[in-house]
């Protein structure tokens, strides 16, 4: 059982939608990373 996540969904997701923002913006910056190693078309 993970409580802390149980609490979590119980505070009104405020929580989980700043864990989603958070991962939005590491997904943003690898992706621009991969984008930069990539070799020009």
């Amino acid at each position: 059982m993970k409580p802390s996540l149980d609490g979590n969904f119980r505070n009104g997701g405020k929580t989980i939608l700043v864990l989603v923002a958070r991962v939005l913006k590491v997904a943003s910056m690898a992706k621009t990373e991969i984008l930069r190693k990539l070799p020009a078309h």
